[in-house]
């Protein structure tokens, strides 16, 4: 399944800030994530904001596939997006999350916030190999199939007594 990984202090935060508030540190939950997940993270994640909640304020985040965008939307007033929070010290003022979500420059206070970039794919699978129960895989033990770092392994055997052994080799590439 094609997605994000997020990864605590790498790209796990993002800003954001509601009318009548200062701008807030929204993190999210380490994790691998498809597009629609993400969205639902994000969500949840704003919705636990104690000043967002103080102002009454929830959140609805969506992603659709088709256009690969993002669309944040308060319940009530309006939301900006902060690429960068210069009030604060230089190691926390990034938002270091917002390519997750096609996010990469601050935005006026509107109605909504809706992804500068689309970031397309990110609810499809890739099927490397894909062959019937009939069908004897042993000669694709040498195959070597390489995974993007926003890909995963998803192994599916449709049939009781089926068994499937797999290595994962991770290495870096220089």
């Amino acid at each position: 399944m094609n997605g994000r990984k997020v990864v605590e202090n790498l790209n796990d935060s993002l800003w954001f800030q509601i009318n009548g508030t200062n701008p807030q540190s929204i993190s999210l939950d380490v994790g691998f994530y498809t597009g629609t997940e993400l969205a639902t993270e994000l969500q949840t994640q704003l919705n636990a904001n104690a000043d967002f909640t103080a102002k009454g304020v929830t959140f609805t985040v969506s992603y659709t596939p088709a256009t690969g965008l993002y669309l944040i939307t308060p319940s009530s007033g309006t939301i900006r997006y902060l690429d960068v929070n210069s009030a604060q010290m230089l190691s926390l003022r990034d938002s270091v999350a917002g390519h997750l979500f096609g996010l990469n420059a601050d935005t006026s206070f509107g109605v909504t916030v809706t992804s500068d970039t689309a970031v397309f794919g990110l609810d499809t699978e890739a099927s490397f190999i894909s062959e019937t129960a009939s069908t004897v895989l042993e000669h694709y033990h040498d195959d070597i199939h390489s995974l993007t770092v926003d890909q995963a392994v998803h192994l599916v055997a449709n049939t009781a007594g089926v068994s499937i052994d797999y290595t994962v080799v991770y290495e870096e590439n220089v």
